[in-house]
């Protein structure tokens, strides 16, 4: 009996521990049992037949993935190292916190998603109207993540095309309203590389191009929801030689008419796209723009470089390395612009253009834009544009194109120009609403001041800084009760370079007469460019620092060791006498006169850190004005200025800068990084010049050589601690 007892008592015990453990599963978030699966691709060794569930039976091919409809919390990896060609469109949504993931597995390259070419389109529900989309695509789906994938797209028979039609996308994601009319989360693209993708170079709905998030469809006042997009982040990407756009995101297509959109209906009914975050993209040659934002409440965009942007559209398009229009509450930091198109419409690194509510330009960087630095399209309410730096550009403000309904602040800004070839503004008519505070304008100029138009002249200024390096001053220079005309005294004027940690040039020496002279601005936002604080109540500086003043910069400076030109057509195996000529030429023209310049500089003494290093090239002559001239990084330093020839010049790669030419005006390179790299290779740089204007017999453009009389004049690499 005792037996019998113990046997009963131990199974009510299991029954019990039974009951409870199934009432603790059931009281388990429900999440919690739908962790997802995790689905593997190979395109070598795949099979579609497989399971796809382990890295011994992937899948194979795009088909299958399309054609499968996952869940929340799956994963779709791609073998590293293989190519898939075609389009990759997975179907299905995740959930909150349980987001589809599409990445890579193994080790080695990115996996490549090749549209082959192809023009991939879609039709709006209920309707015949088509759009062209993407290599990588979502329509109508949320909760999802993009990690990790090369994607490319080109076709060499639309290659710079001006058909409208010829649209391509690397990844584009889109709401079709007339489908569905919802709020549609988290779509996260990071790290991906995006290159090659070409199509339409001019103006329109610029929806091509690298990646792309657009609304389609029809809105209409009896929707329940204004179809829209929250929380989107694009990320850590590198896109390459794309058109027309690096990234274009937000836009309501056919949606709204984009003129009215925030003054309709479409905003009360709360159609504005929201949880916008662009940050650490890196964008370079690309047809058109870099970053359109628009359509968007509270988005950031932040720490991305656009460069070599605007180089295949028409000369007559308007465009801009990283812009806003048709939107509310956006800041835009720590962005870099630099090596804008030559001649455009527009071509300038930022833009407020129209239909703007307390958009923010802070902590950004331009230089080297021959279009200029910002456009000012007015007709916005509360623009602040505050401690940014302009370096070198062609024009400070393209345009004042309207006048502003609420006054725009524009303080704390630097603004360092040549005021021989560059002005203030393109406009000449006068405009209201735009007010100047504690800016610094200095020009290096020693012979023609600074060109003030009648329409920013007349503008509101208090507690400005204008600097003449010709001590000669415009009578037309802003009236400004508290100016001051004398030196800034910035660390190493001009010697910002590619990095916005190059903008410490413009810190302040100890004593400058712009620290502690500036005007106390309400909400200044709390820090410099530094990251020093600036008071709320305590008068702060002039300028971008707001610290107590640095030591003046001492930098090392390293003459050419080579220099030399080449010469094409019956000259391309002979060298150009490059160890005796005073001058090295550069010039684009009919075979056998063309020429192009290259300069290496040894600085294997130099042992110190580097915090900047500039190139300074000095044209002695120029066969016209006007003439354009790229420089480009030439990794191979083997060469020599008694060797080489046009047949065995070395290859060059990245572009440093664009520069319109004027005889006797220096032009300033800035290496900083290629040099801070050569510090542990070699502690040698080369560069080489040639001409981008069309060829002609009257584009030559004469560098004073290593070789020249006028030591003053030679080629220099400077490089400052």
């Amino acid at each position: 009996m005792i037996l019998r007892t113990d046997y009963k008592r131990s199974i009510s015990i299991v029954l019990i521990v039974v009951w409870l453990l199934s009432l603790t599963i059931a009281l388990l978030p429900s999440h919690v049992s739908a962790a997802g699966a995790t689905y593997y691709i190979d395109s070598a060794n795949g099979n579609d037949s497989n399971s796809g569930t382990s890295t011994s039976s992937p899948w194979q091919s795009l088909a299958k993935v399309n054609a499968t409809t996952f869940q929340p919390g799956d994963q779709i990896l791609f073998k590293a190292g293989g190519i898939w060609n075609g389009q990759l469109w997975p179907k299905g949504s995740g959930s909150a916190g349980l987001p589809i993931v599409i990445d890579q597995y193994g080790t080695g390259s990115k996996p490549i998603i090749n549209g082959g070419g192809l023009t991939f389109s879609q039709t709006i529900a209920n309707s015949t109207t088509a759009y062209n989309t993407g290599t990588v695509f979502l329509r109508n789906q949320q909760y999802w993540e993009i990690n990790n994938l090369e994607v490319t797209n080109f076709n060499a028979s639309v290659d710079n095309s001006s058909n409208a039609n010829a649209l391509f996308a690397g990844i584009f994601f889109v709401i079709d309203a007339n489908e569905s009319d919802s709020v549609f989360n988290h779509i996260y693209i990071e790290n991906c590389y995006i290159h090659d993708v070409n199509g339409y170079k001019n103006a329109g709905a610029k929806e091509n191009g690298g990646i792309i998030g657009t609304i389609v469809g029809t809105y209409t006042t009896s929707q329940a929801t204004v179809s829209r997009f929250n929380d989107v982040h694009i990320v850590g990407n590198t896109i390459r030689k794309v058109d027309r756009v690096a990234i274009r995101t937000a836009a309501h297509k056919t949606y709204t008419n984009d003129n009215s959109f925030g003054t309709t209906a479409t905003y009360t009914y709360g159609a504005w796209n929201t949880g916008f975050y662009i940050a650490n993209n890196t964008m370079t040659d690309i047809g058109g723009d870099g970053i359109i934002l628009r359509d968007t409440d509270g988005a950031v965009v932040e720490y991305n470089v656009a460069t070599s942007f605007g180089t295949r559209v028409a000369s007559s398009n308007a465009i801009a390395a990283i812009w806003v229009t048709v939107a509310k509450n956006s800041v835009f930091q720590y962005n870099e612009a630099y090596g804008g198109p030559v001649s455009n419409q527009d071509g300038c690194a930022y833009d407020f253009d129209y239909y703007l509510q307390n958009t923010t330009y802070q902590y950004n960087y331009s230089h080297d834009n021959p279009m200029g630095y910002m456009l000012l399209m007015g007709g916005n309410t509360n623009d602040v544009m505050r401690y940014n730096i302009s370096q070198n550009d062609g024009l400070i403000f393209r345009h004042f194109a309207s006048n502003e309904t609420n006054p725009a602040s524009m303080y704390n800004n630097v603004f360092y120009y040549d005021g021989q070839v560059n002005k203030i503004s393109a406009d000449t008519t006068v405009k209201s609403g735009y007010n100047f505070y504690n800016n610094i304008f200095y020009n290096t100029s020693p012979t023609n001041t600074t060109n003030w138009n009648s329409n920013i002249g007349s503008l509101g200024y208090s507690n400005n800084l204008f600097y003449e390096a010709s001590g000669i001053h415009s009578a037309s220079e802003p009236a400004d009760a508290f100016k001051i005309t004398a030196d800034p005294q910035f660390q190493n004027p001009g010697g910002a370079g590619i990095g916005l940690a190059s903008v410490s040039a413009y810190q302040l020496q100890t004593g400058s007469p712009a620290i502690g002279a500036g005007k106390l601005i309400s909400n200044n936002g709390g820090k410099d460019f530094f990251g020093n604080p600036v008071s709320s109540t305590t008068v702060p500086s002039i300028g971008i620092y707001e610290g107590t003043g640095v030591g003046a910069a001492n930098p090392t400076s390293f003459t050419a060791t080579d220099d030399s030109f080449v010469r094409d057509g019956s000259y391309a195996g002979m060298n150009q006498s490059g160890t005796t000529s005073a001058v090295v030429e550069v010039k684009a023209d009919a075979s056998s006169y063309s020429r192009e310049g290259y300069f290496k500089f040894n600085f294997g003494a130099y042992t110190g850190s580097v915090s900047n290093a500039i190139i300074t090239l000095t044209p002695t002559a120029t066969g016209a004005a006007g003439i354009q001239n790229r420089v480009e990084l030439v990794s191979d330093n083997t060469w020599t200025e008694g060797a080489i020839t046009w047949n065995n010049k070395p290859a060059s790669s990245t572009v440093l800068g664009n520069y319109t030419i004027v005889a006797g005006t220096p032009i300033q390179i800035n290496v900083t990084s290629e040099v801070q790299a050569a510090m542990a290779s070699g502690k040698k740089i080369s560069i080489r010049v040639y001409c981008t204007t069309p060829a002609a017999s009257t584009n030559l453009v004469t560098y004073a050589s290593s070789e020249n009389s006028n030591a003053s004049l030679r080629p220099a690499l400077s490089i400052t601690p």
